[in-house]
């Protein structure tokens, strides 16, 4: 007989899945080392998922699951979406810009960024590339973060202060 795990124990082993296959891949991720990683039996693994494959399978609802919830925090409605739309045509038109994209594309690859950004914050492996490219440090400075996402905005976009 064994033990249920609890929501808490069950998200561990996700994620911690889910970075196991991201670094390497369906066939070379190891369930042995993410039993360990999470704290876990091998044998508990089998029992909730049945195969690798289910596992990985339950690993990709999780995160979809995950950007979902992303997704539905950051546009609770339609009018987010139209108000970055509306800037950017009001900077285009007033000269504040000497880049000239389609508003509906910026607002696109605008919206991508910070989906990225967020999943920096909400995803372990995210986050861990984040320290990569931004310093081990990176977390612990939020303003400096977003600080330097406007400017970085700002210096694609040919903003003129």
């Amino acid at each position: 007989m064994y033990k249920k795990l609890d929501d808490d124990t069950l998200n561990t082993v996700l994620e911690t899945g889910i970075d196991e296959f991201a670094a390497n891949g369906l066939d070379r991720a190891n369930i042995n080392v993410i039993a360990k990683k999470s704290g876990v039996s091998v044998g508990v693994i089998y029992k909730y998922y049945g195969d690798k494959d289910n596992f990985f399978l339950a690993c990709v609802r999780h995160s979809l699951k995950l950007l979902e919830q992303v997704l539905r925090d950051t546009f609770s409605d339609e009018t987010d979406v139209m108000t970055c739309i509306r800037l950017m045509e009001s900077a285009k038109r007033s000269g504040e810009t000497s880049i000239n994209i389609d508003s509906h594309m910026f607002a696109f690859f605008f919206d991508n960024l910070l989906m990225m950004l967020q999943f920096s914050y909400s995803c372990d492996y995210y986050r861990e590339r984040m320290k990569i490219f931004c310093g081990e440090d990176v977390l612990d400075n939020d303003e400096k973060v977003a600080e330097e996402f406007i400017r970085f905005i700002g210096a694609a976009l040919g903003y003129r202060q």
